[in-house]
């Protein structure tokens, strides 16, 4: 069924929600099924799951030829909550600006806003390393698409702001998605709070 999904949509990036079996899995079983992970190659795996227990992912990401990224390794690197009448991302040091990664950040992030019924978000934390070319800043501000109508204040340590965030901006914009960046972070929120909907 996952390698229909995958070829249909032409993907092999697969981000797997909901609630962590309550069952414990044996050795076996855990072997087992990282084996059958093989039926897709190449595949890419994330999880975010609820009862969420690392060694078990551990142990199978070791017998698989998948790349797994397990909720663990997601909430290293960012981590997302409800703020009352926002959600806050903040992003750590070692967060990477990568395909895989982004699209677990989008559906997270989607999630929360959905679940939360709120389209302001604040993103905190550190400026990712590394330059990005027009086009990879082309495509993450396409990505902003993900959720509509969204409000996005970023308030990031050592931000210089740059053509490349200028650029960032019109691309979201172009996708109906207001971004503005800040140095303090209650500038952004007061700009989220009397400009984006509740």
């Amino acid at each position: 069924m996952l390698r229909k999904a995958c070829d249909a949509y032409d993907t092999k990036r697969v981000l797997v929600e909901g609630i962590a079996p309550s069952s414990e899995l044996g050795p076996a079983e855990i072997v087992e099924a990282g084996k059958r992970t093989a039926t897709v190659p190449n595949l890419w795996l994330a999880f975010h799951l609820e009862n969420h227990t690392p060694t078990r992912t551990a142990a199978l990401r070791a017998d698989c030829g998948s790349r797994l990224l397990s909720e663990t390794l997601m909430d290293k690197e960012f981590s997302v909550e409800h703020r009352g009448d926002h959600i806050r991302v903040e992003l750590s040091p070692d967060f990477e600006v990568i395909p895989e990664h982004q699209e677990a950040f989008w559906n997270r992030l989607r999630v929360a806003c959905d679940k939360h019924d709120t389209r302001r978000v604040l993103i905190e934390g550190f400026v990712p390393a590394g330059e990005r070319t027009a086009t990879e800043v082309m495509e993450a501000g396409q990505r902003t698409a993900a959720i509509p109508n969204l409000w996005l204040a970023f308030c990031l340590e050592d931000f210089v702001a740059t053509e490349t965030s200028e650029l960032f901006e019109v691309v979201a914009a172009s996708k109906g998605v207001r971004v503005k960046f800040f140095s303090e972070t209650a500038h952004a929120l007061s700009w989220l709070r009397n400009n984006a909907p509740s």
